[in-house]
């Protein structure tokens, strides 16, 4: 008789049980109904602002903060699509839009890629949030139209900068761009610069924050 491998040998097992014991094939399945993935366990313990006093205790919350922390919250995308109903949804940007230049170059507005005539607006946006009420100053870029919707129940502050023009905000923007998101080094530059990669000697060392940044560098791109 042939020698049975793990998986031949498991199912031998169960079959022997069910034939012994009864029952069905079905109470050896495993209930998927709380599974969840790490996005999801972000999504429900979510901030749109961690204050000083939210201080996360459990680690699907610091899973959250730490995500939150790698979001940039300079100008928000802003959701119109209920502004006849006076309704505002508002988000920070991710790493993507931000290399790309939505919500600063491009319009704020989630379906809107217009690129002309932006103007900022200064929002006092309220929001409930785990049964609290809260309010936090957020700034948008839109273009006319999106603007429009955006004051169509109230006025809102236009922020005008009074130092940077559009051409000297784009060079700032590049120059940014630049220091944190470096071009990758092809062939045989690699070899000039030290080497970053953590030692297996190390990897006791390595700390919550860097194992979240594992998890989430990925969610960006």
């Amino acid at each position: 008789m042939m020698p049975l491998d793990a998986y031949q040998r498991h199912q031998k097992m169960v079959n022997d049980y069910l034939q012994y014991y009864g029952g069905s094939r079905k109470d050896f399945k495993r209930d998927t109904s709380k599974d969840k993935r790490d996005i999801d366990v972000i999504k429900e313990n979510s901030r749109f602002v961690w204050d000083d006093k939210d201080n996360p205790e459990t680690w699907e919350e610091k899973l959250a903060k730490h995500y939150w922390d790698r979001l940039y919250k300079e100008y928000a995308i802003a959701d119109l699509s209920r502004y006849k109903e006076g309704k505002l949804g508002l988000r920070w940007r991710s790493e993507r839009e931000v290399v790309s230049g939505k919500g600063q170059f491009i319009c704020a507005a989630v379906n809107c890629s217009s690129v002309e005539f932006l103007r900022s607006w200064e929002v006092d946006f309220a929001y409930r949030e785990r049964g609290e009420k809260r309010n936090v100053l957020v700034k948008v870029r839109l273009c006319p139209m999106c603007s429009a919707k955006l004051n169509y129940h109230r006025r809102h502050t236009e922020f005008v900068s009074q130092t940077k023009g559009r051409k000297e905000e784009e060079e700032e923007f590049k120059a940014e761009k630049s220091d944190k998101f470096p071009e990758k080094t092809v062939g045989s530059e690699v070899w000039k610069e030290p080497s970053t990669s953590v030692q297996k000697g190390d990897s006791s060392k390595r700390t919550q924050e860097e194992e979240f940044d594992d998890y989430l560098k990925n969610m960006f791109m």
